[in-house]
């Protein structure tokens, strides 16, 4: 991998850096390979030359590390944090190009937890009513009970059908069936026998419902309630506790590749208003955080391989930019897939009607899940150094999108904007 710009010097430093392991300056590079839905961690290449002065005439030549893709594989994509997603790099042999015995001897690497790791699609109502995250085995929908059922209660809701939609929505992509598994859960209020008992009900009237509104035929129906016993976040705030009230449906179809080709979700429904100013992804919006102007665009992204990829850019003509945690977080029912201590870009999505869009999901080694945007907290460091986040979203169908980004409600340290007519061409 050769860089360098196109004109003057410049120096790489900390762009690629590995945020928790010291001294690794290209750890965060990434290999994705699209078209089976896997990501790969950069794993000990040698990164001589970060700190070191470069030009067109004397570009820096870095040697990342991969697992091997699997026999066949024909192309990559590369991610770079701070410069973008690169798609369309061929795969060759390990003499076609460069001496890879030589790279690897100048390296240490270390494959053991280097990949392939799934990616997952997350997307759902803007109101939070139902979330539908795709992976590779397994889609997942979430049913917010607030809204599904009346409070303390097994009761549908008026709009308990327009929830279940969702639900039946990720059923007619799989027309062959499959494993259905429909689980209730519960906060912490009242005793554990209580909530475990409405768990259980809230479950059953979730799955006769849904025998009403779809074809069950070819899918096998298990019901359960978990209670309090497995809430997603910590039950300490009225905010929290709302997220753990919920039904979760989990189909594993037994043909997985039906539903392949397509949006994960469709959009539709009334744009919600913008929560800050708006503009068109070209021109960008001007935004005041912490008492400076940043200026972010878009103006355009790419489609491949039922992905859509861009890099938002974000700049500022006089200030130096120092981002908190919080900049990027997201309201607390989307912010607890991933926590509220990630340093993450999270908040970059994409809107449909009312349905958001949000960044791909790495699932990690031990379950958790990383977006698919820079790792670590961002600065723009004056009008001569703006930051390009790169990000790859689910394809939502469409020939422009509108990039939203909600705030996270009560907290006004979270960013909060929308770009609109943003064009999708093809990679």
């Amino acid at each position: 991998m050769s860089l360098f710009p196109t004109e003057g010097e410049a120096s790489l430093g900390t762009s690629f850096s590995s945020f928790n392991i010291p001294g690794d300056f290209i750890g965060d590079i990434r290999m994705l390979d699209l078209g089976a839905s896997t990501c790969y961690l950069e794993s000990g290449g040698n990164n001589e030359g970060v700190f070191t002065s470069v030009s067109a005439e004397e570009p820096l030549v870095l040697n990342p590390v991969f697992a091997a893709v699997p026999e066949g594989t024909e192309e990559v994509a590369l991610f770079l944090p701070n410069f973008g997603v690169f798609p369309r790099v061929p795969v060759v042999g390990s003499t076609d190009v460069f001496d890879v015995g030589a790279a690897l001897a100048a390296s240490s690497p270390d494959l053991e937890d280097a990949g392939p790791f799934p990616l997952r699609a997350l997307v759902g109502s803007d109101d939070g009513s139902s979330a539908t995250e795709d992976g590779v085995d397994a889609t997942t929908v979430v049913l917010s009970s607030d809204v599904t059922f009346a409070s303390d209660s097994a009761e549908l809701s008026a709009d308990a059908d327009g929830v279940l939609a969702s639900v039946t929505a990720a059923l007619g992509r799989f027309p062959s069936g499959g494993g259905l598994a429909v689980t209730g859960h519960t906060d912490d209020v009242d005793s554990d026998a209580h909530n475990q008992e409405l768990s259980e009900r809230r479950a059953q009237a979730v799955g006769d419902r849904l025998g009403q509104l779809a074809d069950l035929s070819g899918w096998q129906v298990s019901l359960a309630g978990k209670g309090e016993s497995e809430p997603r976040v910590p039950n300490d705030s009225d905010e929290n506790r709302a997220v753990n009230r919920r039904v979760e449906v989990v189909l594993r179809p037994s043909d997985r590749a039906e539903g392949e080709g397509g949006p994960v979700a469709a959009g539709g429904g009334e744009v919600p208003e913008p929560a800050g100013p708006v503009g068109t992804g070209a021109e960008g919006v001007d935004v005041t955080y912490k008492g400076k102007t940043l200026h972010v665009s878009l103006e355009q992204v790419q489609r491949v391989d039922g992905y859509l990829i861009g890099r938002v850019l974000l700049s500022s003509d006089t200030d130096t930019v120092h981002f908190e945690l919080q900049a990027f977080h997201m309201p607390p029912r989307w912010q607890s897939y991933w926590g509220i201590v990630t340093t993450s870009a999270c908040s970059l999505t994409l809107l449909n009607g009312a349905i958001r869009y949000l960044p791909m999901q790495r699932v990690g080694s031990s379950g958790g899940l990383w977006p698919m945007t820079n790792r670590s907290a961002l600065s723009v460091r004056g009008p001569d150094t703006p930051v390009l986040v790169p990000v790859v979203w689910p394809d939502t169908g469409q020939d422009t999108v509108t990039l939203d980004l909600p705030g996270n409600g009560k907290d006004k340290e979270a960013i909060a904007l929308r770009l609109t007519d943003i064009p999708v061409v093809e990679a």
